[in-house]
């Protein structure tokens, strides 16, 4: 699929295309409602691939019958010609990668939650058959706040059938990377007054004992994953406040 040439297709307007166009993912506005939506479809090589149209269909048909708060709402699925595509809600935010690239910082406690958040979003979707199979740091939108946190989505879903252990070990390779930038950017002269630094070097130890684990292809689940984050060596003053974190997200 490419960019139509018509201003109209299938019942949605198309702006511009996404990314580097790689992906197939087009800004577009519902032409009865206005709406903004992004169209997921393929490009290239892939649009010819009779298996690859079979698995971005069903993938994106059934992530369709997910509700959760870090994975894409879809709205719609269709084909247009043998292309199948489809509709999803926009998503504020950056890539994980241009994140990384950048000045903010993501407080340790933020780090877990996020990583938490993500991993509840995978584990949903492979709980619906849906295996990411291309999961990257560039498939995670990232949108910091002013305290040091984030909150994050999936995107990306649909491309290839692959293996959950394949999912998890880029989980890992994605929680490294956070850690890194975190450790990075980090200064004692930033921490709030009163709080302990040591709470800080365990939690950091020990989500990168997890990475390593994960991305050395030691098996679990995304939920397992989730779990192991959660659990951590963290004291119980900070231990409380992160499960305050979690809670109010509604995935923990």
């Amino acid at each position: 699929m490419s960019l139509p040439a018509k201003d109209a297709f299938a019942g949605y307007r198309f702006h511009k295309v996404l990314g580097d166009g790689s992906a197939g993912r087009f800004e577009a506005t519902e032409s009865a409602s206005g709406e903004k939506v992004v169209i997921e479809s393929l490009f290239g090589d892939a649009a010819t691939d009779a298996e690859g149209r079979e698995w971005f269909a069903w993938a994106w048909d059934a992530l369709a019958g997910v509700e959760h708060a870090n994975l894409p709402q879809v709205r719609a699925v269709g084909t247009a010609g043998d292309a199948p595509f489809a509709v999803r809600e926009p998503i504020e935010g950056r890539p994980l990668t241009a994140l990384l690239e950048g000045d903010e910082r993501i407080e340790p406690v933020a780090v877990r939650v996020l990583i938490c958040r993500m991993a509840d979003g995978l584990h949903s979707a492979h709980e619906a058959g849906v295996i990411h199979g291309a999961l990257g740091p560039a498939d995670l939108i990232v949108e910091p706040d002013a305290r040091g946190g984030a909150s994050g989505r999936w995107i990306g879903f649909g491309r290839a059938e692959g293996l959950r252990r394949e999912d998890i070990a880029a989980l890992g390779d994605i929680l490294n990377k956070l850690l890194v930038a975190e450790r990075a950017t980090r200064g004692d002269e930033d921490r709030p007054e009163g709080e302990d630094p040591s709470m800080d070097e365990a939690i950091l130890a020990m989500l990168a004992r997890v990475a390593t684990a994960a991305r050395d292809g030691d098996y679990r689940t995304a939920a397992e994953f989730r779990d192991e984050v959660a659990a951590g060596t963290e004291q119980p003053r900070g231990w409380r406040r992160f499960k305050g974190l979690l809670r109010s997200s509604g995935s923990a």
